[in-house]
């Protein structure tokens, strides 16, 4: 099977053909998503290493900010001065 997205102006989008930057916010929800599955009731850190190559601040921004409230501590590894200074 193929990851696809849903669009609601498009309908299913295959994964394949979703831009980069959108490509890299659906990988990294579903490792997130994999994350609270797997570690049950045992809190983790999120180690993250330059995960975003895109230009969207909106985008970013509502990941730092689901990222803050998470109860566990978020290591952000970055060469990324503009999201280095969003954090």
């Amino acid at each position: 099977e193929k990851l696809v997205k849903e669009n609601e102006e498009l309908g299913t989008v295959l994964a394949e053909n979703l831009e980069k930057e959108n490509l890299e916010m659906l990988y990294f929800s579903i490792q997130m998503a994999a994350a609270e599955l797997f570690t049950n009731e045992t809190v983790f850190p999120v180690i993250l290493d330059d995960i975003f190559h895109g230009k969207n601040q909106d985008k970013l921004m509502a990941v730092f900010r689901w990222l803050k409230k998470q109860p566990r501590q978020v290591l952000l590894f970055t060469n990324n001065k503009d999201m280095a200074d969003i954090f």
